[in-house]
């Protein structure tokens, strides 16, 4: 269970890719400046070139070693690169730095998540939504690390929180459709998975959650009506396949 609930959570937190990147050396011959590549670098980031982005920090980091936003911005590409133990110390000294600011906290709580460090994860989003909470992505990820802790009825309002602050947010509706079915309320459970997704997926959806809780039997009769939308649907019949052998 703590390999799927962590591999859904780095799915939802994961940043949207674009298909086209400004140049770095182009862009800093029009403008230059420190500020500007920090700005760039951050995009890079938020695109998911996470070596880009470092590459272009590299450059300011012998002038000032000791600003915030660099800081923050070098150890969320190091985060996205693995290199954990040295994010982390540079995203502890970012928070310090940036008191104010909720991404060093939300940065810390991918990493923390990533570790399965879950208390440590739900504290730093939990500061992260009382610094940004208007933000729905700070919401859906405190609410996610606290369906994985268990923190079923914590979970589910902080999810609600992030639906409607957000509600067009797909994966904000299924995480809280999860966090239903952590704490029992299927008919909600099932009602978020079905305003989320085509019927097909809801069913999936109902499928995963019920294995998740143990409930084979009834997971089994939600991946079999998924078949009834596509006969040939792979992750259906695996599931079907691998249930229907494991029932006595």
């Amino acid at each position: 269970m703590t390999g799927l609930w962590l591999l859904a959570a780095l799915a939802a937190c994961g940043p949207h890719r674009a298909d086209a990147l400004p140049e770095p050396p182009k862009w800093q011959e029009r403008h230059g400046g420190d500020a500007l590549r920090l700005d760039l670098a951050r995009a890079f980031l938020e695109q998911g070139a996470s070596q880009r982005a470092l590459d272009l920090l590299a450059e300011v980091e012998d002038r000032d070693r000791q600003h915030g936003e660099l800081v923050l911005l070098q150890g969320w590409g190091l985060r996205e690169q693995g290199a954990l133990v040295e994010a982390e110390a540079l995203l502890t000294r970012a928070t310090e730095a940036l008191p104010r600011d909720a991404r060093p906290y939300t940065q810390l709580g991918l990493l923390y998540a990533e570790e399965q460090r879950r208390a440590e994860a739900a504290a730093a989003f939990r500061r992260a939504t009382e610094l940004a909470p208007d933000d729905a992505s700070t919401w859906n990820n405190l609410g996610f690390v606290q369906t994985a802790a268990a923190q079923t009825e914590e979970a589910v309002a902080s999810l609600q929180r992030a639906v409607a602050l957000d509600g067009s947010q797909t994966r904000y509706r299924n995480n809280l459709g999860f966090a239903y079915a952590s704490a029992g309320r299927w008919e909600d459970a099932a009602s978020a998975f079905t305003s989320a997704n085509p019927p097909l997926d809801a069913q999936l959806n109902l499928g995963l959650a019920n294995e998740l809780a143990d409930r084979k039997a009834q997971a089994l009769v939600h991946y079999q009506r998924a078949l009834e939308y596509n006969p040939s649907h792979p992750a259906a019949l695996s599931s079907v396949r691998r249930l229907s052998a494991e029932s006595p």
